[in-house]
């Protein structure tokens, strides 16, 4: 296994993170790389970064161009990849240095178009949250209308994994016909489109189950820094630019409700970082379904991320429902505002009637369980269910 992988990095104004990020990818144990750093029009010392570690590493090559968007830019450095297969890396994120070697040997494994992973949330280390497939598993044979409602407009593409385009390896020649479809002018959800094209075009692709990918939600990012207006704005161009996909390929009017579903969703989880910076509101995404089990009593609610913020903001609407405690297996990864997160072991000095278990993957809340059944705490005080959508 010596194929040669491109891995391109689009990179703009992200002079804090370039060095980590690119040094995440040089020091991948599968070393046949070519890296391509697109300083798309920088201002700030991105772009020198990006010729320093060129210097350095004969696989790195860097473009610098006008800025024209993350689209433009992931085109430029397609049009120059010599790999067999491409990989994405934003360029304020970082990988785990295994990921290209595994998602490399389980691509050829299972002769598919691409492999798709998890990743780590991470939330200028205020939230920490795992997301992965829920299960490892090859598609194909598959209806695209009915595995575009499932993978990307339904619950488990909003659990991300599923419509990102750096948790992936593509085989070059599919994702370069599939990325040249994507309009340059989309500047929010351009992978959610290209997912969608690689969906259509595709006979057979992959989940593999493990989060190599961490990816980094800045205060400063775009999203947070746009106003409202300018949010809805763009969600509602890439609804439009979906409903165009759709009706490109026949799909629309099966599609259009899911698609409905979708375009809100997508346009509250946009919308929540900008509220909670401005401090004027709280946008939920889920939804504990049965609030009458913990109505009455003493909760703790075990799992700090996404899930478990929604529901603490759920339930402290209930007076009759005590909240004792957040608690996570990872306490560090989070600084909260209204409450400490507590660790595990913690629990000793708790006070509780119910634990209600706060994540979206089951898997992942086996292993919680079975840690707190490690602990001695009764299997009737541990409860969970599949967080609902709010919409």
């Amino acid at each position: 296994m010596n194929e040669k992988i491109t891995i391109i990095v689009p990179v703009y104004n992200v002079e804090d993170y370039l060095v980590r990020c690119v040094e995440s990818i040089l020091a991948q144990t599968y070393q046949n790389l070519q890296v391509i750093l697109v300083d798309d029009g920088s201002t700030d010392a991105s772009g020198d970064i990006c010729d320093s570690f060129a210097q350095k590493d004969e696989r790195v090559q860097v473009i610098h161009k006008i800025n024209g968007g993350a689209t433009s830019a992931r085109k430029a450095g397609l049009a120059k990849a010599q790999g067999e297969y491409i990989g994405f890396v934003d360029g304020d994120d970082h990988i785990e240095p295994n990921m290209y070697e595994e998602l490399l040997d389980y691509l050829i494994h299972t002769e598919t178009d691409f492999v798709s992973s998890g990743c780590v949330i991470e939330v200028e280390s205020k939230a920490y949250t795992i997301c992965l497939p829920k299960a490892e598993q090859v598609i194909l044979n598959f209806n695209q209308c009915a595995t575009i409602s499932k993978y990307v407009l339904g619950e488990e593409g909003f659990g991300m994994e599923a419509c990102v385009l750096w948790s992936k390896l593509y085989k070059r020649n599919f994702i370069t016909d599939c990325y040249e479809k994507v309009s340059d002018i989309v500047s929010y959800g351009e992978d959610v489109c290209c997912t969608c094209h690689c969906m259509f075009k595709s006979s057979k692709f992959a989940f593999k189950r493990k989060a190599y990918y961490h990816y980094t939600i800045r205060d400063d990012s775009l999203t947070c820094r746009d106003e409202g207006a300018v949010i809805f704005t763009k969600v509602s161009d890439l609804y439009r630019h979906l409903n165009d996909i759709f009706q490109q390929y026949g799909c629309l009017a099966q599609l259009k409700t899911d698609l409905d579903g979708f375009y809100i969703r997508y346009l509250l989880s946009l919308l929540k970082p900008w509220g909670a910076k401005q401090g004027t509101f709280y946008i939920p995404h889920y939804y504990y379904p049965s609030v009458n089990r913990v109505l009455g009593k003493k909760v703790v609610i075990y799992g700090a991320g996404y899930v478990g913020q929604d529901y603490y903001a759920q339930l402290c609407k209930y007076s009759s429902c005590e909240i004792v405690a957040l608690a996570d297996t990872y306490p560090e990864k989070y600084s909260l505002d209204y409450m400490e997160v507590q660790g595990l072991k913690d629990l000793d000095a708790v006070e509780f009637d119910i634990i209600l278990i706060a994540v979206l993957d089951e898997n992942i809340m086996n292993e919680i369980r079975n840690s707190l059944l490690a602990m001695g705490i009764p299997k009737y005080k541990i409860t969970w269910e599949t967080p609902k959508f709010v919409i």
